[in-house]
């Protein structure tokens, strides 16, 4: 599945996996694993006690919520931190 094939068809109360929730945020799967380890990022779901899911709505949400888009805010990976614009 991917965004571009059935985000028309999206309603806020379905749930997707991480490959579509990466391509739509602009992350790496890893990054969202290690957010979720972390207990930081999207809110999911643990389904059949092995897939996680994302709720449509929440990733939405989650986006709205970046002040400047998620994809305007470089990380320098070596320091986590911010890199100045």
């Amino acid at each position: 599945m991917t965004v571009s094939s059935v985000e028309c068809e999206w309603k806020p109360w379905m749930m997707i996996d991480e490959h579509v929730v990466a391509q739509m945020t602009g992350l790496a799967v890893k990054t969202l694993q290690n957010e979720r380890a972390a207990g930081r990022g999207i809110p999911c779901t643990k389904m059949n006690g092995k897939s996680i899911r994302y709720r449509v709505s929440d990733v939405y949400a989650w986006i709205a919520s970046r002040p400047s888009g998620i994809r305007d805010v470089p990380i320098d990976r070596r320091r986590r931190k911010v890199a100045p614009k």
